[in-house]
């Protein structure tokens, strides 16, 4: 459905990737059906989570809530960028109701996802109720020498993946 070489790039945002991550759920919630299943994604990911839980907040998906690190807020216009952003996704983080934790880096430089526009997706979260969305900025951990969007960058919370466990952890601790 996805072919390569682009994937899931400019694809993320669709009706039909939305129905591949219910289809994914729905097969989680057979094998473990009490269990409450959370969406967990970074950068591009948060693409794809925020289109499902926009596009499914009126429906009885089993989707407990989501998270959000290193959220996409700039699009990528390269050749072979991902043209889509979480804040100008239609629909979008406004119809999102279910439980949401926002986590960025304070280091963030990755052009896709600097942190200066982080808390833009926080502030989008209007239907979400203040108890059930928190976010949590993180400035612990270290840089190495790699492209900014690198998963050993800020970007991707290197030395810092213990106090973002426990911070994701926590969170869903608070909404079983």
């Amino acid at each position: 459905m996805f072919p390569e070489p682009t994937g899931f790039t400019n694809q993320r945002h669709t009706q039909e990737n939305a129905d591949l991550l219910v289809k994914a759920i729905e097969l989680v919630r057979s094998e473990w059906p009490t269990v409450p299943v959370w969406a967990v994604a970074t950068a591009n990911g948060t693409i794809s989570v925020v289109n499902l839980a926009a596009r499914f907040a009126k429906s009885a998906l089993p989707l407990k809530g989501i998270v959000l690190l290193s959220s996409v807020t700039m699009p990528n216009t390269s050749p072979g960028g991902e043209h889509h952003d979480v804040l100008t996704l239609s629909p979008g983080l406004r119809l999102i109701t279910m439980p949401t934790l926002v986590i960025w880096h304070a280091g963030d430089t990755c052009p896709s996802s600097p942190s200066g526009n982080a808390s833009t997706v926080f502030a989008a979260l209007t239907n979400v109720p203040d108890t059930d969305k928190a976010k949590v900025v993180i400035d612990k951990g270290g840089w190495v020498a790699l492209p900014p969007c690198s998963s050993f960058s800020y970007h991707g919370y290197n030395g810092a993946e213990d106090e973002v466990v426990a911070a994701v952890a926590k969170f869903v601790a608070a909404h079983p």
